[in-house]
């Protein structure tokens, strides 16, 4: 029987459909499905991750085999974050051998998320951190925290432990692994600013700014946004740390003028 599929196919080919009688012709006919070319540079970054989502779902081998293409397109976007924070919120997560696809290094859209974006972690962190004393929506990313980073998921329960703690947000020195000290000529710009790095209390009870975990919303020129607070004091003294942020920010160390340009 194969072997005479295999005749009439080939008598299909050459022939009018219409002088045949065979009874299996659309058998004979369907022997490719075209594919839908997905055109990735038409698509919004959250769509993209979306149709990452359906072919791991499905292992799509032409989408896994163009795995690093797709990469390049992704990682170019400048809303990546953005669009991965959406995507993920309140997203279930399961462990990793739930979406094993054997032969492929990156077999589902967590993996895929972890290796475009391997600092996840801090970029998550310090975006939590300013929604939250910024008194802003945010998305939700716990889950995929709590299941593919157990080790870091503890940071996040510190913080939501101290809010649980406080009606006001108060951000401490224990939500930050960085530096919290200033030297002397930092403290002094904070002070040009107004902004007190110390405060006394009472006699028992004292406090200081975390710059770290610290935000203010700032005018410099024609540009308005929301910084961290040792981000500004870098600006203000000029440290190399921070200039290349600055200089993303259209803000240049050589032309800054601080008592003309800086608004709180």
């Amino acid at each position: 029987m194969k072997e005479q599929i295999e005749k009439d196919r080939e008598s299909l080919r050459n022939q009018n459909t219409q002088d045949l009688g065979f009874s299996y012709i659309p058998l004979l006919q369907a022997q490719k499905t075209a594919k839908t070319k997905v055109k990735l540079s038409k698509l919004s970054t959250l769509n993209i991750l979306i149709y990452l989502e359906e072919g791991f779902q499905k292992s799509d081998k032409h989408m896994l085999s163009n795995i690093e293409r797709i990469k390049r397109e992704v990682s170019q976007r400048t809303d990546l974050f953005e669009a991965v924070l959406k995507y993920l919120e309140n997203k279930k997560v399961r462990d990793d051998l739930f979406y094993w696809t054997p032969g492929y290094k990156i077999s589902n859209i967590f993996c895929f998320i972890m290796d475009i974006i391997p600092n996840f972690i801090p970029l998550y962190k310090e975006y939590y951190i300013e929604k939250i004393v910024c008194k802003r929506e945010f998305y939700d990313a716990s889950n995929f925290v709590k299941e593919r980073f157990s080790n870091d998921y503890e940071q996040f329960n510190l913080i939501n432990m101290d809010l649980s703690m406080f009606r006001n947000c108060i951000s401490t020195h224990i939500w930050t692994h960085e530096n919290v000290g200033l030297d002397q000529s930092e403290i002094q710009a904070l002070e040009k600013l107004n902004i007190p790095y110390f405060v006394n209390f009472t006699d028992d009870l004292e406090a200081y700014i975390v710059v770290t975990t610290s935000f203010v919303d700032v005018t410099i020129g024609n540009h308005s946004f929301t910084v961290r607070l040792d981000a500004l004091i870098g600006l203000l003294v000029r440290n190399e740390k921070y200039r290349n942020f600055w200089d993303e920010h259209g803000i240049s160390y050589e032309t800054f003028n601080q008592k003309a340009d800086v608004i709180l």
